[in-house]
């Protein structure tokens, strides 16, 4: 079975479901290994300074953004923590339209909601009366550093 990628609650109002949320497409992709020709060993890509041809261990590479070709600004971890979304582990519904008022050229991926342990019956509630009301919410989620509307 696949493995959920976050884990959380959908809220709106005073109603809060745990849930889990999984990929709703499979990608079948080959993955190939680059291999030496000679022995049929893996190869390995190596951290090495651009002008030097030296190896960088890790401890001293650092994130930057290229601004300008050759100009750079070096992040600090905290800043690139501080620039993430705050992650509530929930999705926030903040609101409920038509669903034939969303262009499907605005779904970008599918995704399944699967209610946790025990809220199958809040889950399932909230399920059927979307489905009866052709209604869907509009809600926001951070999953993983960045944040998404989707459509429940």
């Amino acid at each position: 079975m696949a493995r959920p990628i976050w884990t959380g609650t959908l809220s709106f109002g005073l109603l809060n479901v745990p849930v889990s949320l999984m990929s709703g497409e499979r990608k079948v992709d080959l993955q190939f290994r680059m291999l030496d020709s000679r022995d049929r060993k893996p190869i390995r890509f190596e951290r090495v300074n651009a002008d030097t041809g030296e190896e960088v261990p890790w401890k001293d590479i650092v994130k930057a953004y290229e601004y300008d070709k050759g100009s750079y600004v070096v992040l600090e971890e905290g800043d690139i923590r501080s620039a993430a979304p705050e992650s509530h582990e929930a999705v926030e519904v903040e609101s409920f339209v038509d669903a034939a008022q969303i262009d499907p050229r605005y779904y970008e991926k599918p995704y399944l909601l699967v209610p946790g342990k025990k809220a199958e019956k809040g889950y399932v509630l909230l399920r059927e009366t979307l489905r009866s009301t052709g209604k869907v919410g509009i809600a926001r989620v951070v999953v993983r550093t960045r944040e998404y509307l989707c459509a429940v």
